[in-house]
């Protein structure tokens, strides 16, 4: 994966989420994004389950950099396991915008 590709995708969904422009993604924008998602239906529990995941610094806001880091991961499973494409990650959240 192109590291400039992600770089912007992962700005262009982090401008998506933060709704309030203050840089990081708190729960509820967290929360209003994923739980709109109708290709990756989660229910509350997941959902809060991936920004204790994302949050890695347990400072209740994701940052630039957390996102970024739990997007490659996310990319490496599915690319390992073979579920999906991390081209089509992104089509899907392009979608989104």
């Amino acid at each position: 994966m192109d590291e400039k590709v992600l770089r912007k995708t992962v700005m262009e969904w982090v401008e998506v989420m933060d709704t309030n422009q203050s840089g990081v993604i708190d729960y509820e924008e967290f929360y209003k994004f994923f739980s709109n998602l109708d290709e990756l239906p989660l229910n509350d529990n997941q959902i809060a389950s991936m920004f204790r995941e994302f949050d890695t610094s347990n400072d209740q806001h994701i940052s630039v950099e957390e996102f970024a880091t739990a997007m490659v991961n996310a990319c490496e499973i599915y690319n390992n396991e073979g579920e999906i494409q991390d081209d089509n990650i992104y089509s899907k959240l392009d979608s989104l915008r």
